[in-house]
C-alpha cells in the first residue's frame, strides 16, 4: 500500500507556495496555517503518491504514467571470456507509459522495432526514436524512456556488462520495486 500524499498550496502575499509532504497529520499542518492567518489557497489529498508528484528531470516534468513494461524477454546472454557479458532484452511498453528514473553503470543502446520512444536524459534535449532508429543511454546519467506513441513500443536493449552486474540503478523516490525489473533473467 502505498503511503498518502497530501498538496496544500498557501498564499504569502508576493506568491503562492506548494507544500508537499506525507507522514504529517493533515490537521496539524493546517492547525499551523490557521495559527500563522496563513490562506490555503488549495488543497488536494491524493492515496498514490506518483500521481501527486510532478517528477522532473532537466526541468522537464516527465510525460506519461510510471508503469512497468508489458513484457520482457531474454533474447540473447553471451558472456566475452573477459569477465563481462552481452545481454540483449526485447522490453514491450504501453502507450503514455515511462520507466522510473534510473541509471546504467555501463552504457548501453535501445533500438526501437515497433511504435515509437523517447528518451530523457540528464543533461540532454528529449530524443524521440522510431521504429528501425536507436538512441544511444550513456553510464552514470539519469534517464528515463517514455513510449510517446500512440500504441506498444517494441525495442531491444543491448549492454555489455560485467557478470553479476545490474544493468540499471533505480534512482526515482518511490519507485525501487521497480529494480528487478531488469533482473529477472540475470
Amino acid at each position: 500500500m502505498l503511503a498518502a500524499t497530501t498538496t496544500i498550496q498557501i498564499d504569502t502575499s508576493h506568491s503562492t507556495i506548494k507544500i508537499i509532504f506525507r507522514a504529517f497529520t493533515l490537521k496539524i499542518v493546517l492547525s499551523a496555517l490557521l495559527i500563522l492567518s496563513i490562506p490555503v489557497v488549495s488543497y488536494s489529498h491524493e492515496t498514490d503518491k506518483q500521481s501527486a508528484l510532478i517528477i522532473q528531470l532537466n526541468g522537464i516534468a516527465l510525460p506519461g504514467t510510471l508503469a512497468r513494461s508489458l513484457n520482457q524477454k531474454l533474447l540473447i546472454t553471451v558472456p566475452d571470456g573477459k569477465g563481462n557479458k552481452l545481454v540483449v532484452e526485447q522490453t514491450t511498453r504501453a502507450a503514455n507509459t515511462r520507466t522510473p528514473i534510473h541509471l546504467h553503470d555501463f552504457s548501453g543502446v535501445t533500438c526501437v522495432i515497433e511504435g515509437e520512444m523517447t528518451l530523457y536524459l540528464e543533461g540532454a534535449q528529449p530524443q524521440r526514436a522510431v521504429a528501425g532508429q536507436c538512441y544511444h543511454m550513456p553510464a552514470g546519467f539519469r534517464m528515463v524512456g517514455f513510449n510517446s506513441g500512440a500504441t506498444n513500443a517494441v525495442m531491444h536493449d543491448i549492454f555489455t556488462i560485467p557478470i553479476g552486474s545490474p544493468i540499471w540503478r533505480v534512482v526515482e523516490d518511490g519507485a525501487e520495486s521497480y529494480q528487478d525489473q531488469f533482473q529477472k533473467h540475470h
